[in-house]
């Protein structure tokens, strides 16, 4: 398929190890290939690469620089790092030059740092984008198809689509596109958020230096997610868990240690390579940082998040499970008052307060309220990084997401209905906004007539989604 181009490749692959920094993973495997469904390096040694992955391109710029990879580099001990670029929620798909930039930063990063890297397709629907997948691949191989240091994942979570009829045709075109400029490892996703890894051992790609991912998190995937995996090697394809994390699915709750450590013995036990997600200091518990960390790196241990100190310590070859308190939680504090108490919702945009009213709709309005105490709320921490939130008045109601997704309302809730939990990031000057768990992407949130408070899909920036939380005085209460 390369035609006369295989040879001066592999003559270019050569002396780009032999000009990487020295012990860099590099210079120490120079080309990767896979055989009989293990990774080796260029002498036929068995290879097993370790890092972490940049969050979403479009919502952690911040990190992705060069003096962040290199102190991941020198600190953390990776040797592969992930970039996963954003495509859909005002990525790629929006702003394709700027996020091949972006990932065009880190290549070059980790080129210069003698690391491996994953360019990473980050996207749900990748089947629906594939004309501009196949675009973006063509460009990023044929720039940077020389470099042993590059391995590329074409589709990182596919969900419900078909493997042999939607996913791997997609696969294959993009296979196409990449092996006219290298021969490179190709990482492809699998059905149900790469879980399904055994399906796609049934029906492989023949194609050589194809390996294929599996995505876990250790509070949510156990042991029926090990047998998959299991299943897919015995069948003599190779995985590669390109990404996982230390807490569940949703990228919240508690840290799962117990778990964390069966996964991890299980990756050694096999030598499958692995990328944690995610080096971000968004406020949740799969962030690796606590919320401000510096944006290029030099990160004290207070700057890790529990899951960010295991993970570095796992890369280190420090951490060990008889060290940590099984079911100890390295909770980021919610900036909001003791639930015994209540504060104010002020919104950033209008300065209006957030109130509710009898039937338990919301609104925003003038804090001169007849009864004020509609106008308080109350917050009560559950596991991991979510609250839910009551009002004074209202007692026995929490705020829920409502079924259509957009309405939101006080309401009777059981303790398991993630609708009625909230997350809380901090934004600047003080004010948060308010994230609902079970539709992650949607947000507490002003609408343009400045009277409904509804729940949608936001930017960052948008005042109308930014509450200011105003402590109120025991007297004020009462």
């Amino acid at each position: 398929r390369f035609s006369g181009c295989v040879r001066p490749l592999i003559t270019f692959a050569l002396l780009v190890c032999m000009t990487a920094p020295s012990g860099s993973a590099v210079a120490e495997h120079g080309q990767l290939q896979l055989q009989n469904g293990k990774l080796v390096n260029d002498r036929g040694s068995a290879v097993r690469l370790r890092g972490v992955s940049l969050f979403c391109s479009q919502w952690s710029t911040q990190f992705w620089n060069e003096d962040t990879i290199r102190w991941l580099c020198e600190d953390w001990k990776i040797t592969v790092v992930r970039a996963a670029m954003g495509v859909e929620c005002g990525g790629y798909l929006e702003n394709p030059d700027i996020e091949k930039q972006r990932v065009q930063e880190v290549v070059s990063a980790a080129i210069r740092l003698g690391i491996y890297v994953i360019i990473d397709w980050h996207d749900h629907h990748a089947d629906q984008h594939i004309d501009g997948a196949a675009a973006f691949f063509d460009e990023m191989a044929s720039r940077y198809g020389r470099f042993p240091n590059v391995l590329f994942e074409t589709f990182n979570e596919p969900e419900h689509q078909s493997w042999s009829d939607v996913i791997k045709p997609y696969h294959l075109r993009m296979i196409a596109a990449i092996r006219m400029h290298t021969p490179n490892l190709i990482i492809l996703g699998t059905r149900t958020w790469s879980q399904d890894v055994d399906d796609a051992a049934s029906d492989t790609i023949d194609e050589p230096n194809i390996a294929y991912a599996f995505h876990f998190y250790a509070a949510t995937h156990k042991d029926a997610l090990r047998k998959k995996v299991a299943d897919a090697l015995s069948r003599g394809v190779a995985v590669f868990a390109s990404e996982w994390g230390t807490c569940a699915a949703d990228g919240n709750g508690a840290v799962d240690i117990q778990e964390t450590h069966e996964w991890l013995s299980f990756l050694e036990k096999h030598q499958i390579s692995d990328v944690n997600w995610a080096i971000n200091d968004k406020l949740e518990a799969a962030s690796a940082l606590r919320p401000g960390a510096h944006p290029r790196g030099s990160w004290g241990e207070s700057d890790l998040t529990q899951s960010g100190k295991l993970v570095r310590g796992s890369l280190r070859g420090t951490w060990n499970i008889a060290d940590a308190s099984v079911g100890a939680q390295d909770v980021v504090p919610l900036p909001v008052v003791s639930e015994h108490r209540a504060c104010l919702l002020r919104n950033r945009w209008t300065g209006s307060v957030l109130c509710a009213t009898l039937d338990g709709s919301l609104a925003a309005q003038r804090d001169d309220s007849s009864d004020r105490s509609l106008s308080m709320w109350s917050f009560a921490q559950g596991s991991g990084v979510w609250t839910r939130v009551a009002n004074k008045a209202l007692l026995g109601l929490n705020l829920n997401l409502v079924i259509d997704f957009r309405g939101v309302a006080l309401m009777r809730v059981d303790d398991d209905w993630s609708s009625a939990k909230w997350r809380l990031e901090v934004v600047d000057d003080g004010h948060v906004i308010l994230w609902n768990v079970w539709k992650p992407k949607f947000a507490l949130n002003l609408s343009a007539d400045q009277q409904q408070v509804t729940t949608c899909e936001i930017e960052r920036d948008w005042w109308s989604a930014m509450w200011k939380l105003e402590p109120l005085s025991e007297d004020e209460v009462m």
